[in-house]
């Protein structure tokens, strides 16, 4: 079960991360809508 869940979380947290990234460059205006 736990290795389940940590192969899961190995495909999806970068994802996740990539996504939390980009809003958060996007709220200090790193990135414009030109982008």
């Amino acid at each position: 079960m736990l290795a389940i869940f940590l192969e899961t979380l190995n495909i999806t947290a970068p994802v996740f991360a990539m996504l939390f990234l980009g809003v958060l460059l996007k709220r200090i205006d790193w990135i414009n809508d030109n982008f």
